[in-house]
Formats: C-alpha cells, structure tokens, sequence
C-alpha cells in the first residue's frame, strides 16, 4: 500500500512540474515582447498586415493629417524590415466598415478611445497609446493588432514640436503638456506590433517614455527589424557581440541595459539586455570597431514582458541601482575595442559593474583630478597606420579638459558622446597644433537637430591633411537641464562624463558600411517617403466572431496598473494544463479513495484468516488520515504556487512606469 502512495505522490509532483516549470530566460538582442515561456513575438515571413483606421476624435485632427501619420509610421518599419514588411491600409468613419473596439476578430485596427463603443478600462491618465497584440502562445507567432490612442487625456495634433514628455526646448520642469505630435505614439506603437518591447535607448522610437522624435525610428529599431524580419542576405551582412555581466562577487547581473558605440559613427547603433545569467547578444551590428557601456534598465520590469518581472536594478544598499560601467582595458580610462565582422559573433570580455560609494555617482569613471595636478593626459597614436582610440572620462562642469595627441598624421575624426548616454553636460571640441593655434576643421554640432526640436548635443569633428606632430584638443562642457533629456532626470548621471572616439590615419577615412541599412546621421533616421499612398478600392476585411480563439495569447493590462509583458491563454495546451492543476488534488483524492476500497474488501477477507484484523485495520485507519491531510495539504501548496498566465498589455506612457 505504501508503494501506491509513493507513486501516486511522484506522479502527481511530476505532472504539477511539467505543467508549470517556465523555460529558462536567454539572452536578448534589443529588447522583444515574449511569451511567458521566452519565445519572441514575431509575425510569419512574409508580412502582410491588413489594417483599418477609424480617425473619430475628440482632438479635432483631420482625416488627412491621421491618414499621413498612420501610412508614414507604416511605411518607415517596412523600410526597416528589408520590405519584407508590407502593408493595406483603409480609413473611415463608419464603424461598421471600421470598427473601434478591441477584440479577437479576424482584423487589425488602429482608433481612439472616445469612438469605442464602450469605455476601455486599460486607458488612464498617463497612457497615451495602447497596442493589443494576440498571438500564438507556443510559437510566439502574431495573428492581429488593435492599437488604442488615448484622445480622452490628451489632444493629438500634427505639429512634430508637440509632445507630453521631456527632449526638446518645448519642454519644461513642470508644465504638464496634453498636445502630442500623434505620429510619435503610432511609429512607437507599430513598434510593439513589430514585436519588440519598450528600450532605455535615447533616441530609441521605442522608449519607455513619450519624447520628441519618436515618430522616426532610430537606429536601436532598425538593428531590430533587420534581425527579426530582413532576408538571409541581409542578415549576413550583420555582426554581433556577446558576452557576461556580472557583480564584483561574480553573481551575475539580470536586466543589465547593453549599449554598443560605433567607432566609425560615434553613436549607439543597438542595445541589448542580459538574462538570468547576465549574458547578452546585441544583434543586428553594422561590420566595424564596437566599445560598450552597461546600465540599469532604468524603467524597470514593470515596462517590460512578465517574462523579466525577477528584474531588479535597485541591488544596492540603499535600494539604489548599480553604476554605469564602460568595458575598459584594466579598469582604466582607456575603452576596449571590439571587432565586429558580417556573420559573426565576438565575444567580449566580462563586464564587471559594481555599487556606488556613498561620495560618488559614478564609480566606473573615477575622478582623475588631472587638471589639479596639471598633467594633460596623452593619447599615442602609430603615424604609420590607422589608428583608432576610444577613452571614457570624467569632466568638471566648469573646468574645461586638454588631450595631447601625438603621432598624428593625415586624416583625423573625433567624436565626443556624453549627451546620448545621458552624460548630464553638452561637450565641445576644439583642436589646436602644438604652437597653440587653432586648427581649421569641420564640425558637426550638435550631431543632430530633429523637425521636433529634440537635439542631440553630442559632437564630432573632422581635420584633413594634418602636417606630422602633436596636437591639443579641448574639451569644454556646459550643464544642461534634465528636461531637455528624452527621459527626464530617471536615466540622468549626476556626473559629467564624456566618451572620446577617434580615428586617425593617411588614407581617407571610413565611412560607415551599410548606410542603406543605417542612415549616416547620429541617430539613423531613414529619409521621408512623401510619394502619395492609395487604400485598396476594395472594401476593408470584415470582422469575424466565428474565430475560435485557439491557440490565441492576448495582452492586457496588469492589476498594478504598470505595463505586463505577460500571457492570458486559451491555447489548447496551457488550456489544458490549467484545467490539470485545478484537478491534480481531486484527482489524488479519488486515487486515494479507489485505493482504499480495494485494500478494505481484501483486508475484510484476510479478517477470515487473522484474530488481529481489527486491530491492524484500525491503526492503518489513524495513519492514513493523518497521512492523507499531510499530502492534501502538500498538493494544496503545489497549486497555489503553480505558473498563473497573467494578462498583458504593451503601454507607452507619458510618465515614468511605478
């Protein structure tokens, strides 16, 4: 009798496991939308999307100008895509022809919250624009997109300067601002229809936070669609650089945000976020010299699928996050450089991040007090061959900084980040021979003005036909306020800190090698297509309830309010295994019931043949209830804890997500 319990207890244990356990997390190129499983949202190749536009609101935008905003959106991710990514799109006004609710129907829509028939419980105050995806919980595969904008808390207009958050000189410290450029919240939102999920990039379309410039993708969202959707061909052409994140103890970092500089461009072109185990992938890399900077993903898990709710980057004392911390050669001021070829992974060296000191905000750039000690540090250059540099460091916010440069010859490309990796000063660059005049350069600054007016005020510059000898460069900053950054003073540093990459060499100097992949500019921003567009003359595809639903994940939003990248299912599977938890204890009782009858109707004719029958029958009895209360009980537990599929919904928000 003791057997049959024991393997009717493991059978039960192994079937609560198989049914519950979740894969375990990989590392993430970009930053997707998945399943509760890990598996990446993504359409079936090739993509067509079918989408139906009702443009009723209350913020009195024309037909035209929601019209222009939707097909410009569309047609800037099917460029990205490789054109793999193509599209219908029809508009009107009759609800019936083009619906305004949110439902597993058989067709894709694009409305505003005032023309749904019914309040939509998910739009609040702060959510400007709300995307439900249904998708296949075992393939990850998308099946169709409803995406909501939020015309009830704010006034859509066409003006690109119009925006609710912070990155352009229209912003302000405290003036709440309900008129938003609407293309800003479609391209973003196309983002998650593309399957990817909300970024701590910049200038990435797909922040966390609405910012001006949205409504262009930036290069983070072109390295995606080509890793998800681009031909083979294309995807041959791309590089990728892996590797580990971890603590000083050697415990690994789970939610690391991963940035990869571009030497030849002097700007972030992909961004990565590490798994359980701290290990990344940035994909989709332009072939050239990549260094790497790791952060907290600064809006945290609640922006992000369920799949990462274990994200924590508030690890250290004081409930702070962990610092900024550049890739260098030896903890030194001096970046590692990576190689990056087409169809290839390197492997970077580990990445050790580390808590801040009570009396600094930036362990990872330690204060070199060079000016102080009037030491101008040197950068050596070989005059006889190319020679790239990269170096990460520490500025005053009043106190200007001198570089000495030697070996220069011919050609020389310098580009100063500090801006766009949240670097609280604007830097500028100036070069002078070793008389100390003044050399005749060309300089982009800033390195990029958007129609919005967000501005990024990084730098570059680019001197020609260099005579041999040594050279100074100055670098002079200027504090800029947390209102004119995209997110606002949440990924802020309070310390200035400036990365310097360079290029020196006798032979003209590299241009980036995929510009029809990745614009040249600093933040990639594809050419405007303005030929007109025309809405098939047929009729849009016509809503079917007679969609079974099978199969089909959805997104929702969570209780906390906060955006939940996780999974409600009615997929037979998980259907299935959620009806099989519910039923393991009943079941286990009416195993346990079955065997008891059995054993008393052939104890009852073993009484015939012992004086101790009732004795022994009446210990089992005391046993076996005490026995059955524990295992109950201990099922019990087991179902309490098993995996919940909880809704999902993908939000982008005004507000930084709590």
């Amino acid at each position: 009798m003791g057997r049959v319990l024991v393997i009717l207890t493991l059978v039960t244990l192994f079937m609560w496991l198989a049914l519950t356990n979740p894969l375990l997390q990989n590392a993430q190129a970009f930053i997707p939308s998945v399943t509760s499983t890990g598996k990446q949202l993504r359409w079936d190749l090739p993509i067509h999307l079918n989408l139906i536009g009702n443009p009723t609101n209350r913020s009195n935008l024309s037909e035209k100008s929601f019209f222009n905003a939707v097909v410009s959106s569309l047609r800037q991710w099917q460029k990205a895509s490789g054109q793999v990514f193509s599209f219908d799109y029809w508009q009107g006004s009759d609800r019936k022809l083009y619906p305004t609710k949110v439902a597993l129907d058989g067709v894709s829509t694009i409305f505003f919250a005032s023309a749904a028939p019914e309040p939509i419980p998910q739009i609040s105050p702060n959510v400007l624009g709300l995307t439900q995806v249904w998708y296949d919980n075992e393939s990850g595969q998308i099946q169709e997109v409803d995406i909501i904008l939020n015309d009830i808390n704010f006034i859509f207009t066409d003006d690109p300067t119009d925006t609710s958050g912070y990155g352009s000189e229209q912003s302000t410290a405290s003036r709440y601002r309900t008129h938003v450029f609407v293309q800003n919240v479609i391209t973003h939102e196309l983002g998650h229809v593309q399957g990817l999920s909300h970024s701590g990039g910049l200038q990435s379309s797909m922040l966390f936070m609405e910012s001006p410039e949205q409504a262009y993708l930036g290069c983070d969202e072109l390295a995606a669609a080509l890793t998800i959707y681009s031909p083979r061909e294309s995807q041959e052409k791309l590089g990728s650089v892996s590797g580990r994140i971890s603590f000083q103890d050697g415990s690994p970092v789970y939610g690391a945000h991963v940035l990869a500089i571009s030497q030849v461009r002097g700007t972030v072109l992909a961004t990565a976020l590490t798994d359980s185990k701290g290990k990344y992938a940035v994909r989709g890399l332009e072939p050239g010299n990549y260094y790497l900077m790791a952060e907290p993903f600064y809006a945290g898990p609640s922006a992000l699928s369920t799949y990462f709710a274990d994200i924590n980057v508030k690890v250290c004392p004081g409930e702070t996050p962990f610092n900024r911390k550049f890739l260098t050669q030896d903890d030194s001021h001096v970046l590692t450089q990576l190689s990056v070829s087409p169809n290839h992974s390197t492997t970077a060296p580990p990445l050790v991040v580390q808590c801040r000191p009570a009396d600094e905000t930036l362990a990872s750039v330690p204060n070199s007090s060079i000016l102080k000690r009037g030491i101008v540090p040197e950068i050596h250059l070989n005059p006889n061959q190319q020679q790239n540099f990269g170096i990460v460091e520490q500025l005053d916010f009043t106190e200007e900084q001198v570089f000495k440069i030697s070996g220069v010859s011919g050609n020389l490309q310098i580009y100063v980040l500090a801006y766009s990796i949240y670097s609280p000063i604007r830097a500028s660059l100036v070069l002078y021979d070793s008389e100390g005049l003044e050399v005749r350069l060309r300089k982009l600054d800033p390195s990029y003005t958007g129609d919005s007016g967000f501005i990024n005020y990084d730098s570059s510059i680019e001197a020609n036909d260099l005579p041999d000898g040594t050279y100074f460069l100055k670098i002079s900053s200027t504090r800029l306020r947390p209102y004119q950054y995209p997110a606002g003073p949440i990924a802020l540093d309070s310390t200035p800190y400036v990365v310097l990459l360079g290029t020196s060499t006798h032979a003209s100097l590299s241009r980036p090698s995929l510009v029809s992949y990745f614009p040249e500019n600093a933040r990639c921003r594809l050419p405007d297509d303005s030929s007109p567009y025309q809405s098939p003359t047929s009729q849009p595809p016509s809503p079917s309830l007679k969609q079974s639903g099978s199969g089909i994940g959805f997104c929702s939003s969570s209780p906390s309010g906060g955006t939940s990248h996780a999974l409600r299912s009615s997929n037979t599977y998980l259907r299935l295994a959620n009806i099989f938890s519910w039923a393991l204890p009943w079941l286990f009782i009416f195993g346990v019931a079955l065997v008891r009858l059995v054993h008393k109707r052939s104890f009852a004719l073993s009484r015939l043949r012992t004086t101790m029958g009732s004795a022994i029958l009446k210990i089992w009895q005391e046993c076996w209830q005490k026995l059955q209360f524990v295992y109950l009980g201990f099922l019990h537990f087991l179902y309490t804890l098993r995996h919940h599929i909880t809704p999902h919904r993908q939000k982008l928000r005004k507000k930084a997500f709590s």
